[in-house]
């Protein structure tokens, strides 16, 4: 009979800690909907930037290609294998 006793108290116990732990996740998720709510009618302003391509890009891009040395092993066939370049 104590063991029984003993067994439903531990499990009331851990009910219990759930519970709590339940009830405290839920006041945290209703204040976040209160901070929600409340910043849904302020203005959105963005953190990204635009980027602009523009033809005096193009010239400048031009220039820094006949500035560089030329180096005889980084042929067409090895530039393929290189990240972000292009060969036209």
């Amino acid at each position: 009979m104590r063991t029984r006793y003993e067994l439903w108290t531990k499990k009331v116990s851990i009910a219990e800690g759930a519970t709590f732990e339940l009830e405290t996740q839920k006041a945290q998720l209703l204040e976040e909907v209160e901070n929600l709510e409340a910043a849904k009618d302020d203005a959105f302003v963005s953190s990204e930037k635009a980027v602009v391509v523009s033809k005096a890009d193009l010239e400048i891009n031009e220039d820094r290609a006949h500035n560089q040395k030329s180096n005889e092993f980084l042929t067409d066939e090895v530039m393929k294998f290189m990240p972000f370049t292009s060969q036209s």
